[in-house]
C-alpha cells in the first residue's frame, strides 16, 4: 500500500514506543523504517473516519452524518485504517527523527506503509533529505589580504553631492550625453523586418544611471548629442520583461531629441535651509560626512575580511548542498527584496516593470549567492559544534536589556515576547561569536 505523506508534522505528539530500523544514508538522502504498536493506528481510527465522512454525501443521510456501519459496508474498513495509519505516522515521524538524530531539510520525499495488519506491529518507511555532513577543511590561520578604502576629499564631495542632487535641475545642453545626463529619445525596435511595438518609445525621458532603463541601452546613449542617431543590434537577455523576446538579438534605431545637463546648486545657507540642516555649517557637515564615511569604510573593511575568510573555508571544505536548501534561501532573498521594494513606496509589480525583468529571472539570479549563503551557514554551524561555541544566558540577557522598553520590567518583557524571538537572538549572538572566532584565528594583511 502506497500513499502520500499527509501534511504537517505534529510536534506536540506524545512519546510512544517507537523503533527505527534499516537506517541508510546516501549523500544527503536518508531512509529508514519505523515500527510501533498497532494500537497507535487504532487511536486515530475514529478521527480518520470523521475526516473521511465529513464531506461525504449518501442518499438518505445528511452530509457528514453517515453511520460508520454504512460507510464500512460501502467502502470497507481498510479505507479508514489507511487514513488512521497516515495520521499515526504523522505523530510517530518526529519521534523517529529524535531517536535517530535526523535533521531533515524538507518534508519526506517518500512515504510508504509497509505493514498494516491487526495484531502485528505497524510499520512504515520514510525517505527524506537531510543537512549535509560538512567535512571541515582548514578554518584556522586563514591568510587574507584586504585593502581598506581610503576616504579622500573627492569621496567626501561625492557624498555631499547626494544632498545637492535632491535640488538639482536639468538644463538643455549641446554637450554629449554623460553618465548623469537626462535625455529625450525615440526608440524603434525590429525583429527582422517587423516592428516590435512593445519596445517602441516616443519622446521618452530617460535619466542615465537612474536604474529605470536597461543598462545595455543606456550605454548606447552615452556620447550622443541632441539630434544624434544610432542603429545597432543588441540582445538584452533577462533585462527584458517580455519573455518571447528574451535572448533574441534585435535591431534598434535610436534618436536623441534633447540632452539635459545635471546642474547642482551651490553650497550656501539657502541650500542648508532647504535641506532642513539648521545646526551645522557647510564645513561642519563636510567634517561629519568624512567621519561617517570613515566609519563605513572600516565596517566594509571588516566585512570584506570576514567574507574572504568564509570564502576560503568554503573552498577548503567539501560537501554537497541539497537543492531544496538553496531554493529556500532563494525564496528568502526574494521575500527580503519584496520588503525592501515596499519600503521604497512602490509595488513589487511596478519594480519588475522598472527593471524590465520577470520574477523568475530574478529568482534564478539569486541562486549563486543563495548557495554561497547556505554553504557559509552550514560551515559556521559545523565550526560552532566543533569549537563548542555557544551564547550564554548572560549574553542573551544583555541583548534583551538593549531592546526592552525602559519602563517595562524584564519579567513582563519576557512574558510578552515569543520564545522563537529569544531563540533568534541566541542564534544571532552565537553566530557573531563564531565569526569573531574565525577572524581572530586568521592572518590578515
Amino acid at each position: 500500500m502506497k500513499i502520500g505523506f499527509s501534511g504537517k508534522i505534529n510536534k506536540k505528539a506524545g512519546v510512544c514506543k517507537v523503533k527505527v530500523e534499516r537506517y541508510k544514508r546516501e549523500e544527503n538522502l536518508v531512509s529508514f523504517e519505523v515500527e510501533a504498536d498497532f494500537a497507535k493506528v487504532l487511536e486515530n481510527e475514529e478521527q480518520a473516519f470523521q475526516d473521511l465522512s465529513s464531506d461525504l454525501k449518501i442518499p438518505g443521510f445528511r452530509q457528514g452524518k453517515v453511520p460508520r456501519g454504512i460507510f464500512e459496508a460501502k467502502f470497507g474498513r481498510e479505507m479508514i485504517l489507511s487514513r488512521a495509519a497516515e495520521k499515526a505516522a504523522n505523530h510517530l515521524y518526529p519521534e523517529a527523527l529524535k531517536i535517530q538524530k535526523i535533521d531533515p531539510v524538507d518534508f519526506p520525499t517518500k512515504f510508504e506503509i509497509t505493514q498494516l495488519e491487526q495484531d502485528k506491529p505497524f510499520r512504515f518507511s520514510i525517505e527524506v533529505e537531510v543537512k549535509p555532513e560538512v567535512k571541515l577543511g582548514k578554518y584556522k590561520g586563514i591568510k587574507v589580504e584586504v585593502e581598506k578604502e581610503k576616504v579622500d576629499a573627492q569621496k567626501v564631495e561625492q557624498s555631499l553631492d547626494q544632498y545637492r542632487s535632491r535640488f538639482a535641475v536639468y538644463e538643455k545642453t549641446d554637450k554629449a550625453a554623460g553618465d548623469q545626463s537626462e535625455v529625450v529619445l525615440q526608440l524603434e525596435c525590429f525583429e527582422g523586418d517587423q516592428l516590435v511595438p512593445e519596445l517602441q518609445l516616443k519622446e521618452q525621458v530617460v535619466r542615465i544611471g537612474g536604474r529605470f532603463f536597461p543598462e545595455k541601452l543606456e550605454k548606447e546613449i552615452l556620447g550622443l548629442k541632441a539630434g544624434g542617431e544610432k542603429e545597432f543590434d543588441l540582445s538584452l537577455g533577462q533585462e527584458l520583461a517580455f519573455e518571447h523576446l528574451r535572448d533574441k538579438t534585435l535591431h534598434y534605431k535610436l534618436k536623441i531629441s534633447e540632452v539635459r545637463e545635471k546642474i547642482l546648486p551651490e553650497w550656501n545657507q539657502e541650500l542648508l535651509d532647504k535641506l532642513n540642516i539648521k545646526d551645522k555649517t557647510v564645513d561642519q557637515l563636510r567634517e561629519e560626512t568624512k567621519q561617517n564615511l570613515e566609519k563605513q569604510a572600516e565596517q566594509q573593511y571588516q566585512e570584506k575580511i570576514t567574507d574572504e575568510i568564509i570564502k576560503e573555508i568554503i573552498e577548503n571544505s567539501k560537501f554537497t548542498v541539497p537543492e531544496i536548501m538553496i531554493k529556500k534561501e532563494q525564496e528568502n532573498q526574494l521575500h527580503r527584496l519584496k520588503e525592501s521594494v515596499g519600503r521604497m513606496g512602490i509595488s513589487y509589480e511596478q519594480y519588475l516593470n522598472i527593471i524590465q525583468k520577470p520574477e523568475q529571472a530574478l529568482f534564478d539570479e539569486f541562486k549563486p549567492q543563495a548557495e554561497k549563503n547556505v554553504r557559509a551557514d552550514l560551515i559556521l554551524e559545523a565550526i560552532e559544534e566543533k569549537e563548542e561555541i555557544k551564547a550564554s544566558e548572560e549574553d542573551v540577557q544583555k541583548e534583551l536589556e538593549k531592546i526592552k522598553p525602559a519602563e517595562q520590567s524584564m519579567e513582563d518583557f519576557k512574558q510578552k515576547i515569543h520564545e522563537s524571538w529569544v531563540e533568534q537572538i541566541k542564534h544571532h549572538l552565537q553566530r557573531k561569536k563564531t565569526l569573531d572566532f574565525i577572524v581572530e584565528q586568521a592572518k590578515v594583511k
